[in-house]
């Protein structure tokens, strides 16, 4: 078993429970029409491929039904009615919309030995790693991961020069980069030069080319223009049952 990316930004789970007539049940209180009415309003803003709502069986609260829960904030409600979802989506979606949302991925940590700091983290944090991945043509391999919360990887070099070479011989081991994840990275990219942010380097890697199991493309913003940091920008496509 591996962990994997979260493949949704945030999940909706719509209680549709049924029970015999005479007991509390979401189902039975009008559940099923506000599922089908977040997945629409989903769908209408071209969300849906970001944000799941699901529908669920019994969340244990019955006699407060229906019963909404949204996560990863995890909020709950209950008593949901028709009239709520225009506050629900104003709370959990509609900050979000814009042409390119930017969402928090992970901190990318350049180690010298890839393997002794994968034990360190596994063994005294208790981190959850992914396969390790060599990109090629960089010289080097990264290992992602998952600890306390948050979602991190290692660098390491591998054999010739590269960027994460460099940087250990010039700044020693520590924080290399700080991913965002974007749904159209042409889209950032206009956003952020309208603004008069200048794009260092982007990398669009030939269709063979896949890490964690999906299609990346991606851009830099200089540390010069990111306060000391390296600001990292992915589009990231996971790859369909038929690709």
């Amino acid at each position: 078993m591996q962990p994997l990316p979260r493949p949704y930004r945030k999940a909706i789970f719509v209680c549709v429970n049924e029970r015999e007539p005479g007991k509390a049940a979401c189902g039975n209180r009008g559940s099923v029409a506000l599922f089908k009415e977040l997945k629409a309003r989903m769908r209408e803003l071209k969300l849906n491929k970001e944000i799941r709502v699901t529908r669920t069986r019994c969340l244990g609260l019955c006699e407060v039904g229906p019963n909404v829960a949204v996560y990863p904030e995890g909020t709950w409600y209950s008593a949901v009615k028709p009239e709520d979802l225009e506050a629900l989506m104003a709370r959990h979606v509609a900050p979000f919309e814009s042409a390119a949302p930017i969402r928090g991925d992970r901190v990318g940590l350049v180690v010298a030995d890839l393997e002794k700091a994968k034990e360190f983290y596994e063994n005294i944090l208790g981190a959850k790693f992914r396969p390790t991945e060599e990109v090629p043509g960089q010289a080097f391999r990264y290992a992602p991961f998952e600890v306390g919360g948050f979602s991190l990887e290692l660098l390491s070099p591998t054999d010739g020069d590269g960027v994460i070479r460099r940087f250990l011989e010039s700044r020693g081991e520590g924080v290399h980069h700080i991913s965002f994840r974007v749904d159209d990275l042409d889209a950032t990219i206009r956003q952020l030069e309208e603004k008069g942010v200048k794009i260092a380097a982007r990398l669009d890697y030939p269709p063979e080319v896949i890490f964690e199991g999906c299609r990346w493309r991606e851009a830099f913003l200089h540390p010069r223009d990111g306060f000391g940091v390296l600001i990292h920008f992915a589009e990231v496509k996971r790859l369909s049952p038929s690709d």
